[in-house]
């Protein structure tokens, strides 16, 4: 672990003395001093603020960069599972903290002694200041409160002290929404508390590994369409309160059959659970008490009542075996000549 942690921070270093950065004028991380494209510019997105900053991050992921902070190596990040990945130098994480801005009621006006940390233009008690934002990259840096500087504004006011345990944050730049993220270590979730484990967050640099950012469902700002405590922004069924009960995959709102897994397979306009032939679309079309798909003989009620194997609704003679054997139009069991196609053509009484 020493180690691995030896070789991240040296690959950090050289980085800087190599100056291998973004070389674009235009990108949002230009460096003046790089000398070649690493190709991890990224450029500003439309409709936000940079009063505050130079090249603004979406709206709430401002900061203002402290000399002293926590890098935390985040090995992936995904949306809600591993087979969503974030897209790198696209979509944004950002650490965050509560502050009371108004310090016990002590401040009332915004001020250098007072100020508006998150920037709204007012003093809460239960502010969120983003403590360190970047495009997802694989790492993170959380800054914490810098020693004061007599006679200089405290611009480092709020940032990370002991005990703090800042949470984490995804825009998805596919949505633009906002997400909630929990982190991961050694394969279960792990809170982040400056001051324990080892965790300084108000050091000139320190240096922290997790394994897995991983985003949740947005906790705020989202409406809930069908009152199921889900967010519309994550429920697949928003306007379904029992969300697919029958798990056939269609939400119960546009579902036909919304109990039914096997919906109307026949097409007859009844639920498979209600059709008392739900694979014969006609119903047991002749009422014999057998469904179609079952019945031999689907229009015959009486099913080849003569076994001769042709069903009644098709049989020329349905109550003779032997049909019409000599094709003279008379059914066997009425010809008296039933071999004889002409019937005894000179009358003598023999066929």
């Amino acid at each position: 672990m020493h180690n691995y942690k030896i070789h991240i921070l040296i690959i950090f270093f050289l980085r800087v003395i190599c100056a291998s950065d973004c070389t674009d004028p235009d990108a949002c991380n230009y460096n003046s001093e790089a000398i070649t494209d690493d190709g991890s510019c990224y450029y500003p997105l439309s409709d936000c603020d940079n009063s505050s900053i130079d090249c603004c991050p979406p709206d709430g992921f401002g900061f203002r960069w402290q000399t002293e902070h926590l890098f935390i190596s985040i090995d992936s990040a995904f949306k809600f599972n591993s087979e969503m990945p974030l897209d790198i130098y696209e979509d944004w994480i950002g650490g965050f903290k509560k502050h009371d801005e108004t310090d016990d009621g002590n401040c009332l006006i915004i001020s250098d002694d007072c100020p508006d940390v998150n920037f709204d233009g007012l003093l809460t008690e239960d502010a969120e200041l983003c403590v360190g934002s970047t495009y997802w990259n694989g790492g993170l840096s959380l800054f914490g409160d810098d020693p004061t500087v007599p006679g200089q504004p405290n611009d480092s006011d709020g940032y990370l002290t002991d005990e703090d345990q800042p949470y984490f944050k995804l825009f998805d730049s596919d949505t633009n929404n906002i997400y909630l993220m929990f982190a991961y270590k050694d394969g279960e979730q792990y809170e982040i508390t400056c001051g324990e484990d080892g965790i300084t967050c108000n050091d000139t640099f320190e240096f922290f590994e997790i394994d897995s950012l991983v985003a949740e469902c947005p906790f705020y700002n989202n409406s809930d369409t069908d009152n199921d405590n889900i967010p519309d922004t994550c429920d697949a069924c928003p306007n379904d309160a029992d969300n697919d009960i029958d798990g056939d995959g269609i939400c119960g709102n546009v579902d036909e059959c919304p109990y039914d897994f096997y919906n109307d397979i026949d097409g007859d306009g009844i639920c498979h659970s209600l059709d008392d032939c739900p694979l014969d679309p006609e119903n047991d079309a002749d009422n014999d008490g057998i469904c179609g798909d079952e019945d031999e003989c689907p229009y015959d009620s009486e099913n080849d009542a003569d076994g001769d194997g042709i069903c009644g609704d098709i049989d020329e003679c349905p109550y003779d075996f032997y049909n019409d054997m000599d094709g003279d139009g008379i059914c066997h069991s009425l010809d008296d000549c039933p071999l004889d196609p002409e019937n005894d053509a000179d009358n003598d009484g023999i066929c």
